[in-house]
């Protein structure tokens, strides 16, 4: 076992013992930004989520899935393409898919086309789950961040969300 005598602790909290770092770096408002910015959506998802378990049996993720493909043209999604809009690696969403089509809320279609290529598609039991559960996250939404926001600081923030999401 590793000991640390009391002087070389002392040494280790002593703050010019580590890289020089200024103080305009350390306080540099684009970090201070991007950490209110990962604060804020931690604990908003944590609140959403917390409220569509509760309320509904499903996670903000199983909801965010049942949601896409509910507005996708004809209700499926190539499950490539719905791992990249709920960001997602492949076998992330393989797997995530596997536990949503083991409850029933949906289910895998192959591709005619394309024999590599299956297809996510919402099933009756998953529009049954999305009915109940949206009206539990518009409620959340309005609540947590709609009515905190004026509506020039909701345009604001959705027209800056839009902007972001593409650079990334």
């Amino acid at each position: 076992m590793l000991e640390v005598s009391l002087q070389e602790q002392e040494e280790m909290t002593d703050s010019e013992s580590f890289i020089n770092l200024t103080d305009n770096q350390l306080q540099d408002s684009r970090i201070t930004i991007f950490g209110k910015f990962v604060e804020a959506q931690a604990r908003l998802v944590n609140l959403l989520n917390k409220s569509l378990e509760e309320n509904c049996s499903i996670s903000i993720v199983w909801f965010e899935v049942l949601i896409r493909l509910a507005r996708s043209p004809n209700h499926y999604l190539a499950i490539g393409e719905l791992g990249e809009q709920v960001v997602l690696t492949s076998g992330g969403i393989t797997r995530l898919v596997d536990r949503i089509e083991k409850v029933g809320y949906v289910t895998r279609r192959p591709c005619p086309q394309d024999r590599r290529v299956q297809y996510v598609v919402i099933t009756v039991q998953g529009w049954q789950k999305l009915q109940e559960a949206i009206p539990v996250h518009l409620e959340n939404l309005q609540n947590h961040l709609i009515n905190p926001l004026s509506e020039e600081e909701l345009l604001n923030f959705e027209n800056s969300l839009e902007k972001l999401r593409h650079l990334a």
